[in-house]
């Protein structure tokens, strides 16, 4: 019978880089590499989503955010959403629900299911780094 490995304490022992995943783990680099649901994870972050999360909110254009296309933009912008800031607000007003967030999202912005997935990680991420 094979032993499945414990993954529930994904948290680095020593100080290495480390990655924060879309399941709110935290792992360093080897760690993660034991594990393939998460190395898969890892190798789905766009660079527009790394970029947008490695830095502080500022005045970023609301295209900046992954998931949200040219035209998904526009929706916004129509609608007042013309900052990240102003997004994060609705998605922080929304409790950080992510269910609830994406429905949002698309009822109301026209937001693709895999539109509304990828802003709400992409926001959840920077949340968890900077909030």
């Amino acid at each position: 019978m094979a032993h499945r490995k414990d993954t529930g304490s994904l948290t680095p022992k020593t100080p290495m880089k480390s990655e924060v995943l879309t399941s709110g783990l935290t792992c360093n680099l080897q760690e993660c590499q034991e594990v393939p649901w998460v190395m898969e994870e890892m190798e789905s972050t766009s660079e527009k989503q790394s970029t947008f999360e490695s830095q502080p909110m500022g005045e970023k254009d609301i295209t900046e955010v992954d998931g949200i296309t040219t035209t998904l933009g526009e929706h916004l912008v129509a609608k007042g959403f013309d900052k990240a800031y102003i997004l994060l607000g609705q998605f922080l007003l929304l409790h950080k629900n992510e269910r609830t967030f994406q429905d949002w999202i698309m009822t109301k912005c026209g937001a693709s299911p895999d539109e509304a997935q990828q802003s709400c990680r992409c926001l959840k991420n920077w949340c968890h780094s900077f909030l």
